[in-house]
């Protein structure tokens, strides 16, 4: 997650308060954990900073700040989880359902872009709060 074209979330910023290479998120051991990658003005989860390349777990509901942008991980709908007694395929993330919220005017939401490559995630953009 950040600036550079290169990451699978790119949120715009002009001003360069965002880093290049900002924020990871990953799959670890059947839970997404979000981490710091050194950036330049840090990241929040649920009003918390972390502490660069400290994965932490990041919880369906909680809430990661990057400068003018909210991310918020919610739980899948149900139709994409697994079914009961299903077991989940060796090696592949469930679905990460992403509501993204710009906090000001300024932030272009319409210049969020997604490229998933191998990841499964699902991004949902809401009005800013201005």
């Amino acid at each position: 997650i950040g600036r550079a074209p290169g990451n699978a979330i790119v949120l715009e910023d002009t001003g360069k308060r965002i880093s290049r290479e900002h924020a990871q998120m990953k799959y670890v051991d059947g839970h997404w954990h979000i981490e710091d990658r050194q950036s330049g003005n840090g990241t929040q989860l649920d009003n918390r900073p972390l502490t660069p390349n400290h994965p932490v777990p990041w919880t369906a509901g909680a809430v990661v700040q990057i400068e003018g942008y909210r991310l918020r991980l919610v739980a899948p709908p149900r139709a994409e989880a697994a079914m009961p007694g299903e077991a989940a395929a060796p090696g592949v993330a469930p679905v990460a359902h992403i509501h993204i919220q710009s906090l000001g005017a300024d932030v272009p939401r319409t210049r969020i872009l997604f490229s998933p490559g191998d990841a499964r995630i699902g991004l949902f953009v809401e009005q800013p709060m201005i």
